[in-house]
């Protein structure tokens, strides 16, 4: 499939440099598009934003639904040259950027979801892919990928009942100001993926806005099992520590999860 031309190309600072931003009418999904700009030598803190996707997509393949303007569809490229097992504060530090930019706009009960979502009032608000490519045994590429649901159309019927957009929460914000929020933000916590500052501060603000990551009575589905636990923190490694009943703790690389009554 032939890509489009941008409709428009901006600039922005990401990190203390200026990056470019390209912005599409519509894509098949934007990390597509990012990976092959990647590939052709993007420099790092490059955005491509769409107004909608015809294919945008979330983890484990699953359909992200991206009506025409109806929220920000954007990917950051990042090129951390960090060891692969330190993936995932890429992730963490992207969920961060999210929530802080949202803070900021005055959206209340926000929390993070491990791994990889943002929720309002326990209602998912927005979702973040990284996808990474290695070059001996480091991460020489990451396109990370966020969506956020900002008017009531973004969200479809089946799903309302357990997600929500910025209009349905009182908040008014165009999808570009919201990307600079959160653009900002990112680069303020991208750097604690390699250490500066610490990664243990990228994991301790994570977890203070993921309550669900400690003492939280779940159920997890992991592929054909399900189980109920209790959670026990974060690994090393970005996995979820769950306590079984029997004490045994398991280690979730990937799984959903859902609160359940004690």
């Amino acid at each position: 499939m032939e890509v489009p031309e941008p409709e428009r190309v901006g600039v922005s600072e990401f990190g203390g440099r200026t990056t470019r931003i390209e912005v599409y009418g519509e894509l098949e999904s934007t990390n597509t598009r990012l990976r092959e700009l990647a590939s052709a030598g993007a420099a790092e803190g490059t955005v491509v934003v769409a107004r909608s996707q015809t294919a945008g997509r979330g983890r484990a393949g699953r359909v992200w639904h991206s009506p025409a303007d109806a929220g920000l569809y954007a990917s950051i490229l990042l090129r951390p040259g960090i060891a692969a097992e330190r993936g995932h504060l890429l992730t963490f530090a992207a969920a961060i950027a999210v929530a802080e930019g949202l803070g900021g706009l005055g959206v209340e009960g926000l929390a993070i979801k491990w791994p990889n979502d943002v929720l309002v009032r326990g209602r998912k608000i927005c979702g973040i892919l990284t996808e990474t490519s290695l070059l001996d045994g480091r991460i020489d590429t990451a396109v990370v990928g966020i969506g956020i649901n900002v008017r009531r159309a973004a969200i479809p019927e089946d799903l309302a009942g357990v997600a929500t957009s910025l209009e349905t929460e009182g908040v008014e914000v165009e999808p570009a100001q919201l990307l600079t929020r959160v653009l900002e933000r990112l680069a303020v916590w991208r750097p604690g993926a390699e250490g500066r500052p610490a990664d243990g501060e990228i994991v301790r603000r994570w977890m203070e806005l993921a309550p669900m990551a400690r003492n939280a009575a779940i159920r997890v589905a992991s592929g054909n099992e399900s189980f109920d636990g209790v959670t026990a923190g974060i690994g090393d490694d970005g996995r979820l520590l769950v306590r079984r009943a029997d004490g045994r703790i398991e280690r979730l690389a990937s799984a959903d999860v859902s609160v359940r009554e004690k």
